[in-house]
């Protein structure tokens, strides 16, 4: 007996996102701060409309085997605003 079985795993990853000096001014802007007080919280929404998610190649994803790999359309910023340490925040500043 041969049977084809659905299965699911959590799949995670960092991507690097970066913003000129004129974005972080439109966004401070919009939000009505100066672009010193912009904290990670404020930038979530550019970080969605900015960032690149990773895919699978078409030979990891099984094209022409008996299996299927893929990764769903939406990522989700993974972070934890009550998190004080900053190291261990879904959104870091790279220096």
């Amino acid at each position: 007996m041969k049977l084809s079985v659905n299965i699911s795993t959590h799949a995670s990853a960092v991507v690097t996102v970066e913003f000129t000096d004129e974005k972080l001014a439109q966004i401070a802007e919009d939000l009505g701060v100066e672009v010193d007080a912009l904290t990670v919280d404020d930038l979530t929404d550019a970080i969605y409309e900015t960032m690149e998610t990773p895919g699978i190649c078409a030979q990891c994803a099984g094209w022409g085997r008996d299996y299927g790999l893929e990764l769903g359309d939406e990522w989700e910023i993974d972070d934890d605003p009550k998190e004080k340490n900053p190291d261990y925040r879904g959104i870091r500043i790279v220096k």
